[in-house]
């Protein structure tokens, strides 16, 4: 099993979600280096902890189901609150969630 973004206090949030028996446990600190020792374990499991309303790790996930030699691995991502965060997810206006320098807007349907 890899933690992406975990410690040991995340291992122990887990151990009761998990099958009994033993397990190699490897931890990836860095979300940048995560994908390559993923690929070159090729674990069973792959734990990513992201911080509640942050997307960041969803880059991540993505790049693990799309390729071939770790789309098989089982990805679970384990949400977690940072301190001091309470309250609804910051919503952008559309303008800056599209990238746009003005909002955008559906003028019809195109056929």
């Amino acid at each position: 099993m890899v933690i992406v973004n975990g410690d040991a206090d995340t291992l122990g949030e887990l151990l009761p979600v998990l099958p009994p028996g033993p397990c190699d446990v490897h931890f990836a600190q860095s979300r940048d280096r995560a994908f390559s020792l993923i690929r070159r374990l090729l674990p069973d499991l792959v734990v990513v902890c992201l911080p509640a309303w942050d997307a960041a790790e969803a880059h991540l996930m993505t790049m693990l189901a799309l390729a071939p030699e770790t789309s098989g691995i089982k990805l679970v991502p384990w949400v977690t609150c940072a301190e001091g965060v309470s309250g609804e997810p910051p919503v952008p206006a559309p303008y800056e969630e599209e990238g746009l320098p003005f909002p955008a807007r559906i003028t019809g349907r195109a056929n």
